[in-house]
């Protein structure tokens, strides 16, 4: 026991080990601080001395974001061909959404590319959010999770918002808009 009670929790023999590996981890922790305020001081005076210079390569990563921007919203364009083609249902447990099989097939080629691509990658995260958005396609719920129906007559929609989120957006067709409303709003109602 020690002079205050306790037992001490360092092996016999090994006294002041634990004291030489925490001061190790302060000095280089100390080190990696100093290393980090130089280089923050260092690039603040490169862009106060150099502001065209900087200013030019902001220009360039600028425009690189911008080109991929475009490139990918031409990608989205041709891929899903202007539009997102799915059916949504209604009865008296719940309403669905799931895509049709011609925007199925397109979303089966993606989701297999974008695994496929993370898996020679190494990158995990893609793997998984390909994955996810194949489990995630169809999309169903219950009148009973359904707390607040909220229409959008511009776009011919009716939203189901269940306790902290909105579980579902029914896009309809203009002549069923008012009877599907009607029906989701007696359904909660």
């Amino acid at each position: 026991m020690g002079p205050d009670g306790f037992h001490p929790r360092q092996p016999a023999g090994h006294e002041g080990y634990f004291e030489g590996v925490g001061y190790a981890f302060l000095a280089l922790w100390l080190i990696l601080e100093i290393m980090s305020w130089l280089m923050k001081t260092s690039m603040t005076l490169y862009v106060l001395r150099h502001p065209q210079a900087v200013l030019k390569e902001a220009q360039f990563a600028i425009g690189f974001v911008a080109l991929i921007a475009v490139i990918s919203v031409f990608a989205v364009a041709i891929i899903f061909r202007g539009g997102y083609k799915a059916s949504f249902g209604v009865n008296e447990s719940g309403a669905w959404m799931k895509p049709q099989p011609d925007q199925r097939t397109t979303n089966d080629r993606i989701h297999m590319l974008l695994f496929g691509m993370g898996g020679v990658a190494g990158n995990p995260g893609a793997a998984g959010t390909a994955l996810i958005a194949e489990a995630t396609q169809e999309s169903a719920v219950s009148w009973s999770d359904i707390r607040k129906v909220a229409p959008y007559p511009a776009r011919h929609a009716v939203a189901l918002h269940d306790a902290w989120h909105c579980a579902l957006i029914l896009y309809c067709r203009p002549e069923d808009y008012d009877y599907v409303l009607q029906f989701a709003q007696n359904q909660i109602g």
